[in-house]
């Protein structure tokens, strides 16, 4: 992980360091997973309007998936954003817990309010504290093992130079000419492979996006051609600041077409031939 950060977020000319830089070797495409995690809340929260129930309880089991991800594998290289990834998690799966109670008829005490306000404020703020102190130890941790490796590499050249062997001062600086042309053909290297990646990765999202759009669409248009009857009350066709009962009445009027009932509309309208069934209607 080391030599990854130090590859990485030192580089200048790889536009594309940032959706990588920041996580571990092993999770350098966790950028992706939340890109899906994102797909699947917008898709629950589009397909799954009318079933608040249901959306509430996908929403709680994919943000308790990337809490559980975020608080044992940590893929951050940095704690601060670890702890904070923590906390968002640990709030976006609370809220919509809550709102799943609320759906079930669970009932909640009148402080419920306040303890939310005060989850959703404080857990990131303490949080990000606790983020602050590690990367805090994280960067002692961090000059001592420096320090020891520079050590253990001066008394390696040391040696080499006592045993007569010719040293190349090239290889040991960081800032040589040599290893600042082997850093640029890597980032280059990475630059390339990344955006390839990204380019075929989006080009997909885009294809399947463009088709689940289709579908909507087309259920949409079936759905109203099948409809035997089309609403057209709207709210801006009923009088305002009125009473009740006046409004019921203009409702009964845009809806029969202004016959006042069902039997006048029936006997002046054509309605849509509807196939005989066995059910008798009471």
């Amino acid at each position: 992980d080391d030599q990854w950060a130090w590859r990485v977020q030192l580089s200048k000319s790889n536009k594309a360091s940032n959706l990588y830089a920041d996580f571990e070797y092993r999770f350098r495409y966790y950028k992706l997973a939340v890109l899906v995690q994102k797909c699947l809340l917008i898709v629950t929260l589009i397909f799954c309007a009318e079933l608040p129930l249901f959306a509430a309880g996908i929403f709680v089991v994919i943000h308790a998936i990337f809490l559980a991800i975020s608080s044992f594998l940590r893929p951050y290289l940095d704690p601060r954003p670890d702890m904070l990834a923590i906390a968002v998690s640990f709030v976006s799966t609370f809220n919509p817990a809550m709102a799943l109670l609320a759906f079930l008829g669970v009932p909640a005490p009148d402080w419920t309010g306040l303890a939310i306000l005060a989850i959703n404020l404080g857990v990131p703020i303490c949080f990000v504290a606790v983020g602050v102190y590690l990367r805090h130890m994280q960067r002692g941790k961090k000059a001592e093992a420096a320090a020891r490796r520079a050590e253990a590499l001066e008394r390696e050249r040391r040696s080499l130079a006592e045993l007569g062997e010719d040293v190349d001062e090239d290889e040991w600086d960081p800032d040589s000419p040599f290893l600042r042309l082997q850093r640029q053909q890597i980032e280059r290297a990475i630059n390339e492979y990344t955006l390839r990646f990204l380019v075929n990765f989006f080009a997909i999202v885009v294809v399947f996006c463009f088709l689940a759009g289709s579908v909507v669409l087309l259920g949409f248009f079936n759905r109203n051609l099948q409809a035997p009857v089309i609403g057209h009350t709207t709210p801006a066709s009923l009088p305002l600041n009125v009473e009740d009962c006046v409004v019921e009445d203009s409702v009964r009027q845009l809806e029969f077409l202004t016959y006042g009932n069902w039997e006048d509309f029936t006997r002046h309208c054509c309605c849509m031939p509807r196939p005989v069934s066995d059910c008798e209607i009471p």
